[in-house]
């Protein structure tokens, strides 16, 4: 279990917020936790073929 603050070590290669990749549900940290959606705002839908996922957008 990772204790700490640990950066985000995956994101989008196809949506991007002023240049920098948006992180989605399910990518890793560099701790190797992965990511849960929380916020609904900025919904991707279908970001890897044949899979829907929803996104956050990491302020």
């Amino acid at each position: 279990m990772c204790k700490g603050v640990f950066p985000i070590a995956e994101g989008s290669s196809t949506y991007t917020v002023g240049g920098i990749a948006v992180a989605l549900d399910g990518m890793k940290t560099a701790c190797g936790a992965s990511l849960i959606a929380s916020d609904p705002k900025g919904a991707v839908i279908s970001w890897q073929p044949s899979t829907s996922r929803r996104g956050i957008r990491l302020l």
